[in-house]
């Protein structure tokens, strides 16, 4: 059988991973083909990287401190995710080895650690997840963030001055979508108007409370505007639905504004 085009043959073991990334049995027998095949699928494998708790992230970091792979090798990493159960030491270390990550879901209790502003600032994302206090801390560094970023998801874990925090997402003028987390906070479609102000580009507004009623969309009285239950929503299974090209809460938010816009062009006529 002759040899196929280096090209060709990356493509075709790339496309066999891509079909079903979850299965970790595949990805094995697939770096076993050859070292070169690790290689390929390795920068696949760790595209997304999903760190539950600090036991995952010790597993991680001593991937990382092994120097089995070269320190350029974590910049293949674009999706990652810390949540509240990762320690902020581990989380830092974490982000410090993963220099490329373009969707970041923060969760750890970081907000006492000032250091992870300036590091979260210097990343190229185009998603962010942050909480409130945090974010409004976080540079607009000219080129990075500030210029790419479309979709803010915002967690809310404080009770004051949320109009005054939400106001400083106008320093990232890009935003397209816009999901606020509201935890305990007692939102109201004022808080709303705040953000589609400061917003000059947003599509989607997504509330997150535990939906007792749609209070908030009436009163907000825009189309942009899409309450949505925050539970049973695995909010972690939420931020990996893309890479597996299933629905997430901005794919339901859209769907939900595009039925709008039909009722209100049938209602026009």
């Amino acid at each position: 059988m002759p040899n196929l085009p280096r090209e060709l043959e990356r493509e075709i073991f790339e496309l066999a991973l891509r079909g079903d990334r979850r299965n970790t049995d595949l990805k094995l027998a697939l770096c076993m083909v050859a070292r070169r095949v690790q290689i390929w699928i390795d920068l696949i494998f760790y595209e997304m990287v999903m760190v539950r708790d600090d036991h995952h992230a010790g597993r991680f970091l001593s991937l990382v401190d092994s120097n089995i792979k070269p320190p350029a090798f974590f910049s293949a990493v674009k999706i990652l995710c810390l949540p509240f159960y990762v320690s902020a030491p581990n989380a830092y270390r974490i982000l410090t080895a993963c220099t490329a990550v373009e969707l970041l879901a923060c969760w750890s209790n970081c907000v006492n650690h000032p250091e992870f502003s300036s590091l979260i600032g210097q990343l190229p994302l185009r998603r962010l997840s942050l909480e409130l206090t945090h974010l409004s801390r976080v540079p607009a560094t000219r080129g990075t963030w500030l210029s790419s970023l479309t979709h803010m998801y915002i967690i809310m874990w404080v009770d004051k001055d949320i109009l005054g925090l939400l106001a400083t997402i106008k320093r990232l003028p890009h935003l397209t979508h816009v999901a606020l987390d509201c935890g305990i906070v007692d939102f109201s479609a004022e808080h709303a108007a705040v953000v589609c102000s400061s917003c000059p580009s947003i599509r989607v507004l997504v509330i997150l409370i535990l939906l007792e009623s749609c209070e908030i969309e009436e009163e907000a009285n825009d189309y942009r505007v899409v309450v949505q239950n925050i539970l049973p929503r695995d909010p972690i299974a939420d931020w990996e639905a893309p890479y597996f090209d299933l629905p997430d809460m901005w794919s339901r938010a859209e769907a939900t504004i595009e039925e709008r816009l039909k009722r209100a062009s049938v209602g026009s006529v």
